[in-house]
Protein backbone atom coordinates (compact mmCIF):
# COMPACT_ATOMS: atom_id res chain seq x y z
CA UNK A 1 0.00 0.00 0.00
CA UNK A 2 1.08 3.54 -0.83
CA UNK A 3 1.00 6.15 1.65
CA UNK A 4 1.04 9.91 0.15
CA UNK A 5 3.50 12.67 1.58
CA UNK A 6 1.03 14.58 3.86
CA UNK A 7 -0.07 11.70 5.50
CA UNK A 8 3.31 10.79 6.32
CA UNK A 9 3.98 14.29 7.77
CA UNK A 10 0.88 14.06 9.51
CA UNK A 11 1.75 10.87 11.22
CA UNK A 12 5.42 12.85 11.96
CA UNK A 13 3.41 15.94 13.44
CA UNK A 14 1.91 13.48 15.91
CA UNK A 15 4.80 11.81 17.15
CA UNK A 16 6.65 15.03 17.74
CA UNK A 17 3.83 16.46 19.89
CA UNK A 18 3.40 13.05 21.33
CA UNK A 19 6.88 13.40 22.83
CA UNK A 20 6.90 16.73 23.49
CA UNK A 21 3.89 17.92 25.19
CA UNK A 22 4.56 15.57 28.45
CA UNK A 23 8.01 17.38 28.66
CA UNK A 24 6.47 20.98 28.35
CA UNK A 25 3.50 19.89 30.80
CA UNK A 26 6.21 19.05 33.22
CA UNK A 27 8.46 22.28 32.93
CA UNK A 28 5.31 24.50 33.30
CA UNK A 29 3.12 22.70 35.95
CA UNK A 30 2.62 24.83 39.19
CA UNK A 31 4.76 23.36 42.15
CA UNK A 32 3.09 21.85 44.74
CA UNK A 33 5.70 22.04 47.51
CA UNK A 34 6.90 24.52 50.03
CA UNK A 35 10.07 26.23 49.68
CA UNK A 36 12.61 27.60 51.91
CA UNK A 37 13.48 31.23 52.39
CA UNK A 38 16.88 32.42 52.22
CA UNK A 39 17.70 34.56 55.83
CA UNK A 40 17.44 37.54 53.62
CA UNK A 41 13.84 36.83 52.40
CA UNK A 42 12.91 36.09 55.97
CA UNK A 43 14.67 38.66 57.34
CA UNK A 44 12.71 41.91 55.10
CA UNK A 45 9.28 40.29 56.17
CA UNK A 46 10.13 40.11 59.79
CA UNK A 47 11.78 43.86 59.63
CA UNK A 48 8.50 45.24 57.78
CA UNK A 49 6.32 43.44 60.74
CA UNK A 50 8.60 44.81 63.52
CA UNK A 51 8.63 48.17 62.33
CA UNK A 52 4.74 47.88 62.61
CA UNK A 53 5.39 46.39 66.17
CA UNK A 54 2.79 43.47 64.77
CA UNK A 55 5.75 40.89 65.10
CA UNK A 56 5.07 40.52 68.66
CA UNK A 57 1.46 39.25 70.10
CA UNK A 58 -0.98 41.58 71.54
CA UNK A 59 -2.11 39.80 74.40
CA UNK A 60 1.48 39.13 75.78
CA UNK A 61 1.62 40.16 79.73
CA UNK A 62 5.07 42.27 78.94
CA UNK A 63 4.86 45.13 76.12
CA UNK A 64 7.74 43.67 73.91
CA UNK A 65 6.61 45.99 71.06
CA UNK A 66 10.02 45.86 68.99
CA UNK A 67 13.07 43.45 68.59
CA UNK A 68 15.99 45.31 68.94
CA UNK A 69 18.93 42.88 67.95
CA UNK A 70 16.83 41.43 64.90
CA UNK A 71 19.23 40.28 61.90
CA UNK A 72 18.65 38.32 58.85
CA UNK A 73 21.49 35.34 60.26
CA UNK A 74 19.14 34.67 62.55
CA UNK A 75 16.09 34.25 60.53
CA UNK A 76 14.28 31.69 58.71
CA UNK A 77 11.47 30.86 56.63
CA UNK A 78 9.29 29.19 54.17
CA UNK A 79 6.57 30.03 51.05
CA UNK A 80 3.83 27.76 49.72
CA UNK A 81 2.94 27.33 46.27
CA UNK A 82 0.28 30.18 46.65
CA UNK A 83 2.60 33.22 47.62
CA UNK A 84 1.92 32.88 51.45
CA UNK A 85 4.67 32.78 54.18
CA UNK A 86 5.92 31.73 57.40
CA UNK A 87 8.92 33.46 58.84
CA UNK A 88 10.44 33.73 62.14
CA UNK A 89 13.57 34.21 64.49
CA UNK A 90 15.51 32.48 66.99
CA UNK A 91 18.28 34.11 68.30
CA UNK A 92 19.92 31.69 70.54
CA UNK A 93 20.59 35.05 73.05
CA UNK A 94 18.23 35.08 76.43
CA UNK A 95 15.80 37.91 75.57
CA UNK A 96 15.20 38.93 79.07
CA UNK A 97 11.82 36.78 79.24
CA UNK A 98 11.32 34.00 81.50
CA UNK A 99 8.09 32.22 83.91
CA UNK A 100 7.33 29.39 85.57
CA UNK A 101 4.15 27.76 86.36
CA UNK A 102 3.13 24.89 88.88
CA UNK A 103 1.74 21.49 87.61
CA UNK A 104 -0.90 19.73 89.01
CA UNK A 105 0.94 17.81 91.46
CA UNK A 106 2.90 21.18 92.97
CA UNK A 107 5.63 20.81 90.94
CA UNK A 108 7.37 24.00 89.53
CA UNK A 109 8.47 24.42 86.04
CA UNK A 110 11.22 27.27 84.13
CA UNK A 111 10.24 28.35 80.81
CA UNK A 112 12.22 31.26 78.62
CA UNK A 113 11.41 32.82 75.64
CA UNK A 114 13.66 31.77 72.55
CA UNK A 115 12.06 33.63 70.29
CA UNK A 116 8.82 34.39 67.70
CA UNK A 117 7.24 33.46 64.17
CA UNK A 118 4.84 35.03 61.95
CA UNK A 119 2.09 33.16 60.04
CA UNK A 120 0.18 34.61 56.85
CA UNK A 121 -1.84 31.42 56.88
CA UNK A 122 -3.91 29.48 59.52
CA UNK A 123 -1.94 25.99 60.38
CA UNK A 124 -2.10 22.71 62.60
CA UNK A 125 0.89 22.61 64.21
CA UNK A 126 0.94 18.66 65.97
CA UNK A 127 -3.07 18.33 65.38
CA UNK A 128 -3.82 21.61 67.15
CA UNK A 129 -5.53 24.20 65.29
CA UNK A 130 -3.77 28.16 65.08
CA UNK A 131 -4.79 30.96 62.94
CA UNK A 132 -2.55 33.55 61.07
CA UNK A 133 -0.78 35.98 62.98
CA UNK A 134 2.49 36.42 65.53
CA UNK A 135 3.48 33.45 67.71
CA UNK A 136 6.02 34.02 70.72
CA UNK A 137 8.08 30.55 71.60
CA UNK A 138 8.71 29.81 74.96
CA UNK A 139 10.56 26.75 75.98
CA UNK A 140 10.36 24.46 79.27
CA UNK A 141 12.62 21.40 79.78
CA UNK A 142 9.89 18.69 78.19
CA UNK A 143 7.49 20.98 76.08
CA UNK A 144 6.95 23.99 73.99
CA UNK A 145 4.62 26.80 74.58
CA UNK A 146 2.86 28.72 71.85
CA UNK A 147 1.73 32.20 73.29
CA UNK A 148 -0.29 34.08 70.53
CA UNK A 149 -3.70 36.53 70.12
CA UNK A 150 -7.23 34.83 70.46
CA UNK A 151 -9.33 37.45 68.59
CA UNK A 152 -12.53 35.63 69.72
CA UNK A 153 -12.28 38.08 73.03
CA UNK A 154 -10.89 41.25 74.12
CA UNK A 155 -9.51 42.54 77.28
CA UNK A 156 -8.17 45.21 78.44
CA UNK A 157 -4.19 46.26 78.47
CA UNK A 158 -2.34 46.55 81.92
CA UNK A 159 -2.50 50.33 81.43
CA UNK A 160 -6.44 50.20 81.02
CA UNK A 161 -5.73 52.93 77.77
CA UNK A 162 -6.79 49.98 74.97
CA UNK A 163 -8.38 47.12 74.79
CA UNK A 164 -6.35 43.89 73.50
CA UNK A 165 -7.33 40.34 72.27
CA UNK A 166 -7.60 37.85 74.56
CA UNK A 167 -4.55 35.13 75.38
CA UNK A 168 -4.16 32.09 73.30
CA UNK A 169 -1.40 29.59 75.41
CA UNK A 170 -0.95 26.10 73.95
CA UNK A 171 1.63 23.68 75.03
CA UNK A 172 2.65 21.30 72.83
CA UNK A 173 5.11 18.17 74.47
CA UNK A 174 8.33 17.49 73.32
CA UNK A 175 9.74 14.07 72.47
CA UNK A 176 13.58 14.92 73.60
CA UNK A 177 13.66 16.85 76.49
CA UNK A 178 16.08 19.68 76.66
CA UNK A 179 18.83 19.56 78.82
CA UNK A 180 19.02 21.92 82.04
CA UNK A 181 21.72 23.73 81.20
CA UNK A 182 20.91 25.32 78.18
CA UNK A 183 17.86 26.78 80.02
CA UNK A 184 19.51 27.87 83.19
CA UNK A 185 19.16 31.21 83.61
CA UNK A 186 22.89 31.85 83.84
CA UNK A 187 23.09 29.98 80.21
CA UNK A 188 25.22 32.07 78.04
CA UNK A 189 23.24 30.22 75.37
CA UNK A 190 19.91 29.40 74.73
CA UNK A 191 18.07 26.34 72.06
CA UNK A 192 17.67 27.99 68.78
CA UNK A 193 14.71 26.83 66.77
CA UNK A 194 14.18 26.66 63.21
CA UNK A 195 11.21 26.23 60.29
CA UNK A 196 12.40 24.38 57.21
CA UNK A 197 10.86 21.88 54.46
CA UNK A 198 11.86 18.38 54.32
CA UNK A 199 10.07 16.24 51.84
CA UNK A 200 7.53 18.14 51.01
CA UNK A 201 6.69 18.90 54.68
CA UNK A 202 6.99 21.91 56.86
CA UNK A 203 8.76 21.17 60.66
CA UNK A 204 9.21 23.29 63.17
CA UNK A 205 12.83 22.00 64.87
CA UNK A 206 14.51 22.12 68.03
CA UNK A 207 17.43 20.16 69.06
CA UNK A 208 16.51 16.19 68.55
CA UNK A 209 12.64 17.76 68.43
CA UNK A 210 11.02 17.78 64.98
CA UNK A 211 6.65 19.33 65.33
CA UNK A 212 5.13 19.33 62.12
CA UNK A 213 3.36 22.62 60.81
CA UNK A 214 0.51 21.27 58.46
CA UNK A 215 -0.95 24.52 56.61
CA UNK A 216 -4.52 25.16 56.85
Amino acid sequence: MKHSTSQFLAGSLVLVLAAVLPVAAQQTAPSTTPAALSPTEAFELLKGLNEKEALMPASFMLPLGKLTALTSERCFGIRLPNGLRLVGQSSGKDYGVRGSNTTSDGQRREKVLIGSFYSEFPFLFEAKRFAAGPYLVLVFRNALELHGDDHSGTHYDANRRSQVPNALVEEIPFRSPIPDELLAEKATVLPRFGIGVENAAVFLTLLDNKLRITPK
